[in-house]
């Protein structure tokens, strides 16, 4: 807990140099509860093995797919609530962060 306040406190008081952020608060608040929920789930993996007498493989297994679920499930409801004002680089619009691609060269020349 210390790391996190010690991080924000250095976002809020100190200039990097960049541009700032538009409210730095929120942004650490935003790191404590997903650090909250964190500590959750880590306590409900251990009560589930525990509890249950699960090999953690498959416990792990189990946290992958609802992980998958979870993201797929809020990256639709984001896209369709936050993502949808006809701009550029929504959550879908991968390219829009990426580098253009290298030119393409032939490895074999044609005499």
């Amino acid at each position: 807990m210390l790391g996190v306040g010690i991080v924000g406190l250095t976002s809020i008081l100190l200039n990097s140099g960049t541009e700032p952020a538009k409210n730095p608060l929120l942004g650490d608040v935003l790191v404590i509860v997903a650090q909250f929920f964190l500590a959750l789930q880590m306590i409900a993996e251990e009560k589930f093995v525990s509890h249950f007498d699960t090999h953690p493989l498959q416990v792990v297994g189990l946290e992958g797919i609802s992980g998958v679920v979870m993201i797929v499930t809020l990256l639709t409801i984001f896209q369709f609530t936050l993502g949808n004002s006809g701009e550029t680089g929504n959550i879908f619009d991968v390219s829009f962060g990426l580098p253009p691609p290298p030119p393409h060269h032939h490895s074999f020349s044609h005499r």
